[in-house]
């Protein structure tokens, strides 16, 4: 009978310990963050979701997104086109006819993707609010909130993305959605399909061409 016990303790303690751990939400974050700086590009598909205080109905909008270790990235929509090479920002509008030009350093009031996959516990304290199934498919739900840094209150005050939320998928570790509230009060989310990685895109993909007919707006001097 002892025998029997000892048996069924040792074989408890050994289900126990091949338990995998669960994730702490700075675990969870430095996993996310390694993932996607692994990567020398990516590229992807999405629909974004804007809720807004100025109109009454949600907008919805399709397009394309490439990003590059450690700072390019494009976002293509119909009909707009923003972009930058890490260091100059194009915002390029067809229905106005306009591109502007600026340094990407000075263009704090626009969605910089990169800042929130690559490099989010900078700024944003993360926090695993629970694990999610949609379709079949589990995730992690990871909430972001601006640091509480004192050194860094200046800072702050200047992020466009105020609190952020992702949905990562637990077996790739990419995010499948992302949804924040910037500072002009718009609810915006992206849901994020065909993701494809280290696909060789070119520098010269992330700088803006500016075809002909079309009015430069120069704030870089």
């Amino acid at each position: 009978m002892r025998d029997k016990i000892l048996f069924l303790s040792t074989a408890f303690l050994f289900f126990l310990y091949s338990l995998p751990l669960a994730l702490t939400s700075e675990q969870l974050a430095e996993k996310i963050e390694a993932n996607y700086r692994s990567f020398e590009d990516i590229s992807m598909e999405f629909i974004q979701l804007i809720e807004s205080p100025v109109f009454s109905d949600t907008q919805k909008v399709w397009g394309k997104m490439y990003l590059k270790n450690p700072d390019r990235f494009k976002i293509q929509t119909e009909g707009e086109v923003i972009t930058t090479n890490g260091e100059t920002l194009w915002v390029f509008s067809e229905k106005n006819k306009q591109v502007r030009k600026s340094l990407i350093d000075q263009s704090k009031r626009i969605f910089k993707p990169n800042q929130y996959l690559y490099n989010f516990r900078e700024n944003y304290l993360p926090e695993l609010s629970k694990e999610q199934k949609i379709e079949n498919t589990w995730f992690y739900v990871l909430t972001l909130s601006p640091r509480k840094n004192q050194e860094k209150e200046e800072e702050k005050d200047q992020l466009f993305v105020n609190d952020l939320t992702l949905w990562v998928d637990k077996k790739s570790f990419l995010v499948r959605k992302l949804k924040y509230q910037d500072l002009n009060d718009n609810l915006v989310s992206f849901i994020f399909s065909k993701i494809k990685t280290n696909s060789k895109i070119k520098d010269s993909e992330f700088i803006f061409n500016t075809p002909k007919g079309i009015e430069i707006v120069d704030l870089t001097e």
